[in-house]
């Protein structure tokens, strides 16, 4: 199943071809793995029944000089999904390159957030697992097993 992302491409001093338009998709493209493992299950819950796209990126491509030699490209890269906003700017000579720089970037940055997410995740087990621990004075209770409840 494809994860829906909605791209759309602002520029500023740079011809959009449509070469350049193929390199935006497939770096774009290849993130969405790292997304679709994140959200699957979000995505399935709102998402699918509306129709609507998980993420929205916004890709910005930009030809700056800043009165240094030769042609510099500004890249900036951000996707917006289920309230959180990733973003990553790069500059470089080569337009390529600073795609490339962006899509490693994000690519970090999505990772992260899917360790914080599983750390989350594991805090609130732990949690669980005290809140339901049993106490040693109620272990056996007529051979059956008795919940912390003041008893």
């Amino acid at each position: 199943m494809k994860l829906p992302m909605e791209i759309s491409i602002k520029k500023k001093n740079v011809e959009l071809s449509s070469e350049v338009k193929e390199l935006i998709a497939k770096q774009i493209k290849s993130l969405e793995k790292f997304a679709r493992n994140i959200f699957a299950e979000e995505k399935e819950r709102k998402f699918l029944k509306r129709q609507k796209p998980l993420a929205k990126v916004e890709v910005e491509l930009e030809k700056i000089t800043k009165h240094q030699k030769g042609p510099f490209f500004r890249v900036e890269c951000q996707i917006a999904f289920l309230g959180r906003v990733i973003r990553a700017e790069k500059t470089s000579e080569n337009l390529e390159t600073a795609l490339s720089k962006v899509k490693e970037s994000l690519q970090r940055e999505l990772k992260q957030y899917k360790k914080k997410i599983a750390a989350k995740f594991k805090r609130g087990a732990r949690t669980a697992k005290r809140e339901f621990l049993v106490s040693e004075a109620a272990k056996k209770k007529e051979g059956k097993r008795v919940w912390r409840e003041g008893i």
